[in-house]
């Protein structure tokens, strides 16, 4: 059992919006998915530090892997998932798959394909790089859940840079005053 497993798993099941994304993504049969990132971290520190369960989270991030989807089943999925949610939270849904080329086309970076969900999960900030999925809410956080519970920022240099990592500490302190960051 992960350190603060038991804890993760009770202040996740009462976020509607995680529960929601998970029961879509199950419906949708989506491959290898996880409800990962800023919404799972969002929705803890939001209830450490005694906020609305969903104040200040931007966006849901569902993420899958699917090597073989077509742009057209992309945006199909995309479409659907949104329908199905009725408008309870903007969706930023990312099949890891392809990730390589947003960033090519979007970040004007090189990274090397993916070769599932996991890998790019990560590469994300350590109290980030988490994922569940499944109705018992299983868990992937590779970096454990320790930085998470602790409000501690960490950068990964796996697949971002310091400007990147000094933004997004920017942004979250702004929300969170709490958080502590470490320096690059």
């Amino acid at each position: 059992m992960i350190q603060h497993e038991e804890q993760f798993k009770e202040l996740i099941s009462k976020s509607s919006w995680i529960n929601q994304a998970i029961e879509i993504a199950e419906k949708l049969v989506l491959p290898d998915y996880y409800i990962a990132g800023g919404v799972v971290s969002q929705v803890i520190w939001n209830q450490l530090t005694g906020q609305d369960i969903h104040s200040n989270i931007k966006d849901v991030d569902v993420i899958y892997f699917d090597a073989s989807e077509s742009q057209a089943q992309r945006a199909e999925r995309e479409t659907t998932f949104t329908a199905l949610s009725k408008g309870q939270f903007v969706l930023d849904m990312t099949n890891q798959a392809f990730v390589h080329e947003w960033y090519r086309d979007q970040a004007g970076g090189q990274v090397k394909p993916l070769m599932c969900t996991e890998q790019g999960i990560n590469t994300w900030l350590f109290a980030f790089a988490i994922g569940v999925r499944g109705p018992d809410y299983q868990i992937y956080a590779p970096y454990g859940l320790a930085d998470l519970f602790a409000m501690q920022l960490r950068p990964n240099s796996l697949q971002m840079d310091e400007a990147v990592y000094l933004k997004m500490v920017a942004s979250y302190t702004q929300r969170w005053p709490q958080l502590m960051a470490e320096p690059w």
